[in-house]
C-alpha cells in the first residue's frame, strides 16, 4: 500500500510546504499529496485554502495576489508558499505525486510545468468538470477522482473520463464498496488516515494507497508498509 503525506508531513509542519514535504519524506512517505491553486496571473501555486486567513493570517486570497506577493506571506514558522515548479524541483522524482487540483481553468498551466518531470504522477481533484478538462488535453494523464461517498454518478464519471483511482473518504471504505470499485476496474486510495488501527483496516482490505498527516506512523505499521 502506498503511503502518502498528505499536504507532506502537515501534522508536524506547516502544510503544503518544501519543509513538510521533506519530513514526509524522512518519516519513511513513499509519494505526496499537495494541493495546486494559481496566483493572479496564472502561475500555479501550492495551496489548499483560497483565502490567506488561516494559514498567513490575512484578509486576501491566492488568485488576487502575485507570487512575489504570495511569498511575502508567513504561511507557518517562517515559511512561505512554493510555486508548484519549485515543489517538483524538490521532489526530484521521488516516490509518487497525487496533485490536488483545487482551481478549474488550470488545467493546461498544470501540465505545462509537469511537461519532462522525471517520476510518477497523477491529477486529483473534487472538480470533476476539472478533471474533464485534463482529459481533453492529455489523453495519457493519470486521473483520480475524489470523493466522499460512493454512487452511480462517480463511476459514470470514472468511466467517461478514463479515470484509474477513486481517492474516497476513508470512512467510507468497506469490504463492499472496495469490491465494487475493484469490479469497475478501478484503484482506490483513502484519505485522510492518522490512525494505525485503521491503516491497517484498508490494508487488509487491499486499498491500493493512503494519504496520511503523520507517514512516520504508518511507516512503523508493518501491515500498512508498500
Amino acid at each position: 500500500m502506498l503511503i502518502l503525506g498528505h499536504r507532506g508531513a502537515s501534522k508536524a509542519h506547516p502544510e503544503n510546504t518544501l519543509q513538510a514535504f521533506a519530513a514526509a519524506y524522512e518519516g519513511g512517505a513513499q509519494g505526496l499529496e499537495f494541493d495546486v491553486r494559481a496566483d493572479v496571473n496564472g502561475v500555479p501555486v501550492l495551496s489548499h485554502d483560497r483565502s490567506l486567513l488561516r494559514r498567513a493570517h490575512k484578509r486576501r486570497n491566492v488568485d488576487e495576489l502575485t507570487v512575489a506577493e504570495l511569498k511575502s506571506f508567513n504561511v507557518g514558522n517562517g515559511y512561505t508558499m512554493p510555486t508548484l515548479a519549485e515543489a517538483l524541483e524538490f521532489c526530484g522524482g521521488r516516490g509518487f505525486l497525487d496533485i490536488e487540483v483545487k482551481l478549474p481553468g488550470i488545467e493546461h498551466a498544470v501540465l505545462k510545468e509537469l511537461e519532462g518531470y522525471r517520476g510518477s504522477w497523477a491529477i486529483s481533484s473534487f472538480e470533476w468538470d476539472s478533471l474533464a478538462a485534463f482529459r481533453a488535453l492529455d489523453r495519457s494523464v493519470d486521473l483520480w477522482l475524489l470523493a466522499n461517498k460512493f454512487n452511480d454518478d462517480l463511476f459514470e464519471t470514472a468511466r467517461r473520463i478514463s479515470a484509474s483511482t477513486i481517492a474516497m473518504k476513508h470512512t467510507q471504505l468497506n469490504e463492499a464498496s472496495v469490491a465494487r470499485a475493484r469490479q469497475q476496474g478501478l484503484g482506490v486510495m483513502g484519505w485522510t488516515v492518522n490512525d494505525a488501527g485503521e491503516a491497517q483496516r484498508l490494508a487488509d482490505l487491499g486499498v491500493d494507497a493512503l494519504c496520511t498527516d503523520v507517514p512516520e506512523l504508518l511507516y512503523m505499521l508493518g501491515g500498512a508498509k508498500a
